[in-house]
């Protein structure tokens, strides 16, 4: 099973199957460290609760689907990287 990305967005990604999930910054730890140790916003906590329903998401699919979105995932932040970045892919 291989997904496209159908639209791609700074906080979330649409893949071929219909499905959407948030989009990581993994440079970005402030999150992390406001939930455990500061006072989070409720733009934090909706943030978590996104996080958290896609974990539960992915854990329930078979294999071979996880394994396809994860693949995905990982190429639309990439993608995302690149954008942040400048570099423009020819």
């Amino acid at each position: 099973m291989r997904l496209r990305i159908k639209r791609l967005v700074s906080t979330a990604v649409r893949l071929s199957n219909g499905t959407t999930w948030p989009t990581l910054d993994h440079g970005d730890t402030s999150l992390e460290w406001r939930l455990r140790y500061g006072a989070p916003t409720r733009s934090d906590m909706l943030a978590a609760a996104e996080y958290v329903a896609a974990y539960g998401a992915l854990v329930h699919k078979p294999a071979a689907e996880r394994e396809a979105i994860v693949a995905a995932l990982l190429g639309a932040e990439k993608r995302l990287r690149r954008a942040r970045s400048g570099v423009v892919r020819e």
